[in-house]
């Protein structure tokens, strides 16, 4: 009976020892997909790190960009006000210059036929100052009435030259007006062109910005996308490691 009653301590020891050893071999089991979860979440964490750093610069240069597309917007708008302006004026110009032309020539046509008539009243006064046109002419008229009508063919040419006189100087400023009026529409058309070429250039580098602009938001999208499935895999794992924690309070894996 003896033999029996010490034979049990030695039965409880050994269970004891087993359960022990049962234990630490799942312990050390367990341990393993607990430690390849927290390297899981560590890497999930560079990389979100990574990838936020990412769309911190490219939101910086998507707003960036927004900002100068904004700014040549605005200049484009000053740019095609100035050739409205440019267009309007040079619709101006050009009337301008048709109404000094058609002055030009009504002047000249003027000219002509005041010219026309000098010469036919120089040259009756020839025919009168010749002696037998004179008489015919004349017949037997006072020699007094002679003198008169010899002074008033004089009177008229000398008044006929004086109107040429003042239409050479009329044609002469309008030449001078419409020298300087063909100049300025040089200057207008040099300054239109100017103004065009600009605006075509910065409408193309607009193009090229608002090109880049939507490359940019295409990889925010991407970007955006990848995070939130990272985000959702690192709660998963999270909330697994947190699972391996309560299930075996020994283990000291940090779960972030």
């Amino acid at each position: 009976m003896a033999r029996v009653v010490a034979f049990r301590p030695l039965l409880q020891v050994g269970y004891l020892a087993a359960c022990l050893l049962s234990s630490a071999h799942l312990s050390a089991q367990s341990s393993e997909p607990a430690e390849q979860t927290a390297e899981q979440l560590a890497a999930l964490k560079a990389e979100i790190d990574a990838i936020q750093l990412q769309l911190d610069a490219q939101e910086q240069t998507r707003d960036t960009l927004q900002e100068t597309l904004r700014k040549a917007d605005i200049q484009i708008g000053v740019y095609d006000g100035q050739l409205h302006v440019l267009s309007r004026q040079h619709v101006a110009t050009q009337n301008q210059l048709s109404h000094l032309d058609t002055q030009r020539e009504q002047l000249k046509a003027a000219q002509l036929q005041r010219n026309d008539h000098i010469e036919d009243s120089i040259q009756q006064l020839w025919v009168l100052q010749q002696g037998g046109g004179l008489r015919v002419w004349l017949g037997n008229q006072n020699p007094d009435d002679v003198a008169r009508h010899l002074a008033f063919f004089q009177t008229i040419i000398e008044d006929q030259r004086a109107i040429l006189a003042e239409y050479e100087l009329g044609l002469s400023a309008i030449e001078s007006n419409r020298d300087a009026t063909a100049k300025t529409e040089v200057k207008l058309a040099q300054q239109t062109d100017l103004v065009g070429e600009t605006r075509e250039q910065l409408a193309a580098q607009q193009a090229l910005q608002q090109q880049t602009l939507a490359e940019i938001d295409t990889q925010l999208g991407n970007n955006q996308q990848r995070l939130a499935m990272l985000t959702r895999d690192q709660q998963r794992l999270n909330a697994l490691l947190d699972e391996l924690q309560v299930a075996f309070p020994s283990l000291t894996l940090a779960n972030n």
